[in-house]
């Protein structure tokens, strides 16, 4: 593998880390504290490729009402800081600015799509993860503990967050899934 792929791969995976660690600013629609790549094989895009599914569009407010319990969310936000070529992020949360959970997120990859090297990434960084059958996507795992669900959609790597810090992690791991099922629907 050449030293320029290699680079792209660790910023891409350093973005998948961040997206799995759910690492953003507490409040309502505050900006992710994650800093730009100093790769400079790395662009950040500041909005969703046009030749890609927007991942904002993948979910809706009524997904959310229809889950039940979940606050009223606000509608889903690009995430540039954490995009770039061949990879796009999308994020909901709390229309309240009191809160910032429940949030989720949906990553699609398209440029490293291959489902078995990204497990092994996350592996790599320590995510213990789990074979899960998600209606739509054709190989699928669960990280931490189910608040990550993984999937190979087609041509996509996708990968569906969810955080809900009170909440039991059974339910929390329901949700995701379900979260995950719809985007996978809404891809194939």
């Amino acid at each position: 593998m050449s030293k320029l792929a290699l680079a792209t791969r660790l910023g891409a995976a350093a973005a998948a880390a961040l997206l799995l660690a759910g690492c953003t600013a507490a409040g309502g629609g505050a900006a992710s504290s994650a800093s730009p790549s100093a790769d400079p094989t790395v662009s950040i895009v500041a909005q969703p490729d046009p030749n890609h599914p927007d991942p904002c569009e993948l979910l809706t407010a009524a997904d959310f009402e229809e889950w039940g319990g979940t606050p009223e969310m606000t509608d889903g936000r690009f995430i540039g800081s954490l995009s770039g070529d061949g990879r796009s992020i999308c994020r909901w949360q709390p229309a309240s600015d009191e809160l910032s959970v429940p949030r989720i997120q949906v990553l699609l990859n398209w440029e490293y799509a291959d489902i078995a090297e990204q497990r092994e990434l996350s592996e790599g960084i320590g995510a213990k993860t789990e074979d899960i059958e998600i209606e739509g996507a054709s190989s699928a795992y669960a990280a931490y503990g189910g608040r990550t669900i993984a999937m190979e959609v087609g041509d996509y790597f996708v990968q569906v967050s969810y955080t809900r810090p009170a909440s039991k992690a059974a339910d929390v791991k329901r949700a995701c899934a379900h979260f995950a099922t719809l985007v996978a629907s809404r891809l194939a």
